[in-house]
């Protein structure tokens, strides 16, 4: 599976926490591209429990 332009250029840069601006049409990924980097930083109970994830404060 290749990644669209979008989420090529996007993902690393919002990954590493960096804020992120981006434009594209309908369809290219874009929900992906800057929905993903967010769910990489949710901390659940759970998982600061089960020593998988470090609160933060």
């Amino acid at each position: 599976m290749t990644p669209f332009p979008i989420q090529e250029m996007t993902l690393p840069v919002a990954l590493s926490g960096t804020d992120v601006i981006g434009q594209a049409k309908t369809g290219t990924g874009k929900t992906l591209g800057f929905g993903l980097p967010i769910l990489e930083r949710v901390v659940v109970p759970a998982d600061a429990e089960a020593g998988r994830a470090t609160p933060r404060s």
